[in-house]
């Protein structure tokens, strides 16, 4: 879905097409487009969602997709720490089995 919506915009980063692509589902491709049109309008990055589009969206239809993407988002970062934390655990570990006795 990111590809097809959000692969080839110009000027938008990988974690953006993500975010957009969240946002879309939540309250449509269309309706994001044109949200996206309405914050470049008004002088916003249409290509970045955080402290952007995200605004117009909240003011137009609502909190709820940008609680949406935020709580998606919120999650991928945990995920991606434990992620981390898991893979230096594991280093050090190997580390320390590897030492000569």
């Amino acid at each position: 879905m990111v590809e097809k919506n959000y692969g080839n915009e110009p000027g938008m980063d990988d974690l953006n097409k993500i975010l957009f692509t969240f946002a879309a589902y939540n309250c449509g491709p269309g309706r994001m487009r044109q949200l996206r049109a309405e914050a470049a309008a008004k002088g916003y990055n249409p290509n970045v969602w955080s402290d952007n589009v995200e605004i117009i969206v909240a003011e137009r239809i609502g909190a709820e997709t940008a609680t949406y993407v935020s709580n998606i988002y919120k999650y991928y970062v945990a995920y991606k720490l434990i992620a981390v934390q898991e893979e230096q655990q594991r280093k050090a570990k190997e580390a320390v089995q590897q030492k000569p006795s």
